[in-house]
């Protein structure tokens, strides 16, 4: 009997799931987040248009309340208490102050959003007000009062933010003196319950610079959705203590005020709450569903495929005796079987194959150092037949040096050795020349690191550079020469720096140098660090080799060495 998996019919099902469970949540997904959105639309808009009412209603009442100021300004006993009032009788002075409080009384009645009307008389230093309660004063003109009134403009409609509402100002002036005024304040608070009343549900609030006027809702909401407003200037909602609020901001053209009226998202997305408890309910349904059909993948397909590339990773690192074993009578053991079959064919092949480069790169690094011992051989000999010729009684110590050198190169047969043996040999190499340029150059070596005593390195890596730096700088200088080498050790590899004074090279030469290590350009001097980077290369894979570099008048060539 065929298993699911083999007879495919798991597979169109799965195929089935998600053609008909993935489109049909995404569409009720989409509708639900498209109904919420156009719900909140609405609001938004049905907010928006009450704003505009309000804001269109309060500054109709403004203009109103110009208009009323400025026909009050031409009252009979206003110019005569102003102009007039210390040279009038008390009996007529009485009768003008009442007329006065009369008109302000009803002037006051025509407008339930007032808190005060008052008229100021600089010249007599009095204020006749119609504070709430119906009680009429006729008060001493304060300085503070006198002081505000000189410093306005003399034009109508002057208005101020006061404590809970906004002052609107009516001045006569002559001249730079005040001769009268009539202020009228509107509470801000009737205002935007009035709005309240008139929107339903909405909160809203008027604020400017300095903070919040007036609101018709809790203070701390009102505060926190305006500091939050101000910060994100261009957002239509906003977000106070765990709710988000819906808003719409209306700029008003009086006293530098901002209107804002808001709601509750909640509210408005009540209705599609229960919808989506149930959407929810579908999708951790489809969740379940979903692993149980990931469980059933993994079990009869991705498992398999794991099992096959596990094996193709361990075939790609050299690992030939491969094998998987398993009861899989579908496709996967299908492929199992032919898997054993390949390994089995390709097994001695893979092996010879592998076995034949590992021959080529240890030929290679033989070839490449035989490149080098030639060139050292014939300066040193020559050398030391100038010496003995001349008798020079360091012939002795420079033979005895020579013969430790090449006694290095020959005790064995083997490509690699320890850099401790490298770093002694450099440092024979450098004491030959020195006899051969004494007083001319100085050497200076750093301590070998001992993390580096130990590693297995290539023959010759170190003697050939510095030999390069006598060849093509060193050696032309009357004196003053140095050549420094420094060791240095990071988390991934280790470096040798080999510096030499010896030319001035600039921009052009090393990048002429750097191409010909690479093998770009036919660069006379980079033969033997050109061996020596490839020799580095193959022994430590990429990232291994040499760089150069000029650090001031030193020209520097930096070894680096892959930690293992």
């Amino acid at each position: 009997m065929k298993s699911i998996t083999h007879s495919g019919i798991f597979r169109r099902f799965i195929i089935l799931f998600f053609c008909v469970a993935v489109p049909f949540l995404s569409i009720t997904l989409f509708l639900t987040r498209r109904a919420e959105y156009l719900t909140r639309k609405e609001t938004s808009n049905a907010m928006a248009q009450k704003a505009d009412y309000f804001v269109q209603g309060f500054e109709s009442e403004y203009t109103r309340v110009v208009g009323q100021q400025q026909s009050f300004m031409l009252d009979h006993d206003l110019i005569n208490l102003s102009y007039r009032g210390s040279r009038m009788s008390r009996l007529t002075w009485t009768m003008s102050v009442n007329r006065l409080q009369e008109k302000l009384k009803m002037f006051k009645n025509t407008n339930d959003s007032m808190l005060v009307m008052s008229i100021y008389m600089p010249f007599m230093m009095r204020v006749l007000s119609s504070p709430d309660g119906g009680r009429y004063t006729y008060n001493s003109l304060k300085a503070a009062d006198l002081s505000r009134l000189e410093t306005m403009p003399g034009h109508s409609g002057v208005t101020y933010v006061t404590d809970g509402g906004l002052a609107v100002y009516t001045l006569n002036k002559r001249g730079g003196d005040v001769r009268y005024a009539i202020e009228t304040v509107l509470s801000g608070d009737s205002l935007v319950s009035a709005f309240k009343h008139f929107a339903g549900g909405s909160g809203c609030f008027l604020y400017n610079t300095d903070g919040i006027i007036a609101q018709a809702e809790d203070a701390e909401t009102a505060r926190s959705l305006s500091a939050a407003l101000s910060r994100s200037p261009g957002e239509e909602s906003a977000e106070v203590d765990g709710k988000r609020y819906m808003a719409v901001k209306r700029q008003l053209s009086v006293a530098d005020l901002t209107f804002v009226s808001f709601y509750d998202e909640s509210a408005v997305t009540a209705p599609s709450q229960l919808y989506r408890f149930w959407l929810w309910a579908v999708i951790v349904l489809f969740f379940c569903l979903t692993c149980f059909y990931a469980f059933m993948t993994h079990k009869y397909m991705s498992q398999p495929v794991l099992v096959l590339l596990e094996h193709f990773k361990r075939l790609e690192s050299g690992d030939l005796d491969s094998r998987i074993t398993g009861t899989q009578h579908d496709e996967f053991g299908v492929l199992f079987d032919r898997f054993n079959q390949m390994v089995d064919r390709l097994n001695s092949v893979i092996l010879q194959s592998y076995k034949q480069t590992i021959y080529l790169q240890r030929a290679e690094l033989k070839q490449l150092q035989a490149q080098i011992n030639p060139h050292f051989l014939y300066n040193t000999y020559f050398l030391l037949h100038r010496l003995i010729k001349r008798n020079d009684p360091i012939a002795a110590k420079f033979s005895k040096l020579l013969g430790e050198y090449f006694r290095y190169i020959t005790k064995s047969s083997e490509d690699m050795t320890n850099f401790e043996n490298e770093d002694s040999h450099a440092r024979n190499y450098a004491n030959i020349q020195a006899l051969r340029f004494e007083g001319r150059i100085r050497v200076e070596f750093d301590d070998l690191p001992p993390e580096m005593a130990r590693m297995p390195v290539p023959q010759l890596i170190m003697q050939p550079i510095l030999e390069n730096a006598y060849l093509h700088g060193l050696e032309d200088l009357d004196g003053d020469g140095l050549l420094k080498v420094i060791y240095n050790i990071d988390e991934k590899s280790y470096h040798i720096f080999i510096m030499n004074n010896g030319g001035n090279i600039n921009a052009e030469t090393l990048s002429k140098l750097v191409s010909g290590l690479s093998g770009a350009a036919d660069v006379k001097e980079c033969g033997g660090l050109t061996n020596i980077h490839r020799r580095l290369q193959l022994a430590f894979g990429t990232g291994s080799g040499l760089k150069l570099s000029t650090q001031g008048n030193f020209f520097v060539v930096e070894m680096v060495i892959n930690k293992p």
